[in-house]
């Protein structure tokens, strides 16, 4: 959660797991979601942030193409085709 969101002036709690605050930057974000995934799923392997941020670029470069054929919303099928083709292997 963004620093100095008004998220947490009415919701107090997701299930136990509160959001983390953040910076807003890319890394922050990335290490925030990285971790929470990683306490939802026993024996569930999630790649490190430093792996996420690694295989960004390339994964960035394929939304690009995807927009230039489907526009600003591509089909969600072909993200994630592109997320896994891209992603870091874990």
């Amino acid at each position: 959660m963004p620093q100095g969101h008004q998220y947490a002036q009415f919701i107090s709690d997701l299930a136990g797991f509160d959001p983390k605050q953040h910076d807003g930057s890319i890394e922050a974000v990335v290490r925030a979601v990285v971790t929470w995934l990683a306490t939802q799923n026993e024996g569930v392997t999630v790649p490190t942030p430093k792996q996420v941020l690694y295989a960004l670029p390339a994964f960035q470069a394929e939304i690009v193409q995807l927009k230039e054929h489907w526009g600003n919303e591509p089909p969600w099928r072909h993200v994630v085709e592109a997320a896994k083709k891209t992603g870091p292997t874990v």
